[in-house]
């Protein structure tokens, strides 16, 4: 799992941050995969 505050841009949601918690909190995928899906770079 990505250490997400070692990633995060240091501002208010963006429309990745907003994807990425909408994924994780469908609780259908790993926050690894969300990650990707919300479309941060690995």
């Amino acid at each position: 799992m990505p250490k997400l505050k070692d990633k995060q841009p240091h501002e208010p949601l963006d429309g990745r941050q907003e994807t990425f918690c909408q994924i994780q909190s469908q609780g259908k995928t790993t926050a690894a995969q969300a990650y990707r899906e919300a479309g941060y770079a690995e």
